[in-house]
């Protein structure tokens, strides 16, 4: 299993920022890769809500969400899942009055059934057809990084005209 864990000190008490973070038209600004919101239970972000929202082009695509625990001024808990993983993803909120401490962790539980059921079936999306291969996302991160050297050497090369 995998965990990522990122702490982030805001100004501001922690009620503001617990608001801030439940705030959907924030949402495009901090979760990485949010294009838009398909669906959001009237209950968000109470227990057994479900949030459904979709990644930019080659991003994970569909995400859904349920909140599995929530407390109001300390954060919450939900399981996720896209088509290739699932996992767990919680937030909590620690305040002093002037400054918040928001810890965010994550950690994959294992393949998403969908993804699990092509990858025994050999129609995975990766080159020899394991679900969860990165090969091609990774050829083309590399490939995208020599297009803008490139660019930006031949952007800072004095013109001839």
């Amino acid at each position: 299993m995998r965990t990522v864990t990122v702490s982030t000190i805001v100004e501001g008490p922690g009620i503001e920022a617990e608001q801030l973070w439940y705030d959907r038209s924030r949402w495009p600004s901090w979760i990485a890769g949010f294009a838009a919101l398909q669906k959001l239970g009237e209950e968000w972000p109470l227990e057994g809500a479900r949030r459904v929202w979709v990644t930019r082009p080659q991003g994970r695509g569909l995400i859904s969400e349920t909140v599995r625990s929530y407390v109001a001024g300390d954060g919450l808990a939900l399981e996720f899942e896209d088509a290739k993983v699932r996992g767990v993803q919680r937030v909590r909120f620690e305040s002093d009055g002037a400054r918040t401490l928001a810890d965010q962790d994550g950690a994959e539980a294992g393949t998403a059934p969908a993804a699990a059921e092509e990858a025994e079936n050999g129609n995975g999306t990766g080159e020899d057809g394991d679900a969860l291969s990165s090969r091609p996302r990774r050829r083309g991160r590399r490939g995208g990084r020599r297009r803008s050297r490139a660019k930006a050497s031949a952007d800072a090369e004095p013109s001839s005209e």
